[in-house]
């Protein structure tokens, strides 16, 4: 079973409501995701990520997956409808120059599903990303960002 990143925090999303049809609700959803330990920093620069390169000075050329990210975000919907969503680098620390002189980053793929949530019934947007990386094991993804359109029907309780 592929190993599953999920963030350490978020920052406060900005939602925009675009269009109401119906109970149909469509919005534009931005956010950050941070992957990094926030305890764990040293000169402002994290030490510790999921999202870490594995080369070594003689490696750090290949590229090699980081394997799967979830991120649940967005607006709570009774039935979320559909979503084009797309997530970006937005940071990454680098902190051994003398051991790698390779170094890039790359989201490879972008899906999406709903996942429920048991005590309301209410539906988030999971986004499923993929990604990789070259670079020596100093090296690491620390925050995505995510912007999405979401349509979906709201529950009469949420409004």
């Amino acid at each position: 079973m592929p190993t599953i990143h999920e963030p350490t925090s978020f920052a406060t999303e900005q939602i925009v409501r675009l269009a109401n049809v119906g109970q149909d609700r469509c919005f534009a959803v931005s956010g950050y995701a941070d992957f990094s330990d926030e305890d764990d920093v040293d000169d402002g620069h994290p030490l510790h990520s999921p999202l870490h390169g594995a080369g070594t000075g003689s490696s750090d050329h290949r590229w090699f997956s980081v394997g799967s990210i979830h991120m649940v975000v967005g607006p709570k919907f009774h039935q979320v409808k559909d979503v084009s969503p797309i997530v970006n680098v937005a940071g990454y620390s680098f902190r051994d120059s003398d051991e790698t002189d390779h170094t890039g980053f790359e989201i490879t793929s972008c899906n999406w599903d709903s996942v429920g949530e048991a005590e309301t019934g209410l539906e988030r947007v999971r986004l499923k990303v993929r990604a990789r990386m070259c670079g020596g094991e100093q090296s690491s993804l620390t925050i995505l960002s995510y912007h999405f359109i979401v349509v979906g029907t709201v529950h009469a309780a949420v409004g």
